[in-house]
């Protein structure tokens, strides 16, 4: 099983790329360049929104509504976590996720 590492915040073309396997040209990117996931390591994988227990809409009871804001963030000027950029704009929540090694049999 892969360990969870925690949550990180990536810009819309590194959320683009997730997604529908395609991003935003460079000018859309602010016309910095920088690939999209670029500053992650291999060996991690990113699943789009928060884990249950990271939502801060629930309930008394421990509900959540079927929709939120929590897994977006409207504007930051924090850098991107999948790509290192320093553009502010919106931002997406992505659990990282480090890929075990698993043995290969022979």
């Amino acid at each position: 099983m892969d360990t969870l590492i925690g949550t990180i915040w990536v810009c819309q073309c590194c959320m683009l790329s997730h997604a529908n396997g395609e991003c935003c040209t460079d000018d859309d990117h602010g016309g910095d360049g920088i690939p999209p996931w670029s500053s992650l390591e291999r060996g991690y994988t990113m699943t789009m929104g928060l884990l249950d227990e990271e939502h801060e809409c629930h309930d008394n009871d421990g509900n959540r509504p079927d929709e939120c804001d929590c897994e977006r963030d409207t504007f930051s000027k924090s850098r991107c976590d999948g790509c290192g950029s320093w553009l502010a704009g919106e931002r997406q929540a992505f659990a990282l996720w480090r890929n075990e090694v698993r043995p290969t049999v022979s």
